[in-house]
């Protein structure tokens, strides 16, 4: 399949592939034998505005369409699968709050996710993974706040995401809120009542920061 590549969408799939050749390539094997995440190339992606590449420029971020945006992971998923699947769950994450997110929400956590704060997504449970209308986890209002209920198999970038010296944002699982699918809101890790951890790997894919 060959695309028909504008030339906004042919710029950041060329600017991606350069930084892509320079920045992680030389990495990747590094990261493969010690499986430690890449926080000062992750710096960088932020800099180089990756992180808020397919936001509204209202929030800081790029306002590139996803078109544009699939190219240039394709580019940094090349150089490094992991690279790849990090910045795509952060934007995953990221566009949960953009389309679902109050305003307060967005203003508060979206100008940092564009910029320099990764975002966390827990999907997976283990009766489904990738199929979001099967999942068990449930959001049940209780007065101004929500309780979120469920096990999930693993929380993608939860390791780092969010990440300050006295803790930050991170996008909660995705769950049920009163029989309707897709409800999300922004959660503190640490702060949590009933928040258990632990570790996780991902066969074939080093450099993950990924918990259960």
């Amino acid at each position: 399949m060959t695309l028909d590549l504008g030339s906004k969408q042919s710029d950041w799939q060329a600017a991606a592939r350069v930084f892509a050749e320079k920045e992680i390539r030389p990495l990747s094997r590094e990261m493969d034998e010690t499986d430690a995440f890449p926080t000062d190339l992750f710096r960088k992606i932020g800099r180089d505005g990756y992180f808020g590449l397919s936001l509204s420029a209202e929030y800081g971020g790029k306002g590139a369409d996803m078109v544009s945006a699939a190219v240039a992971l394709v580019e940094y998923s090349k150089a490094d699968a992991s690279v790849g699947f990090t910045l795509d769950a952060h934007w995953l994450s990221a566009d949960t709050i953009l389309y679902f997110g109050t305003e307060e929400q967005k203003k508060e956590y979206l100008p940092r996710a564009a910029r320099d704060m990764l975002c966390a997504i827990a999907l997976t449970e283990a009766s489904g993974g990738s199929d979001a209308a099967n999942i068990k986890t449930t959001a049940t209002r209780d007065g101004d706040h929500y309780v979120l209920n469920g096990i999930k198999t693993w929380c993608t970038n939860s390791e780092v995401a969010g990440y300050r010296p006295a803790g930050g944002p991170i996008a909660a699982p995705p769950g049920r809120h009163d029989g309707d699918h897709g409800t999300a809101s922004p959660k503190r890790v640490g702060d949590s009542e009933g928040l258990l951890l632990g570790s996780s790997h991902a066969i074939g894919l080093g450099g993950l920061a990924d918990l259960r």
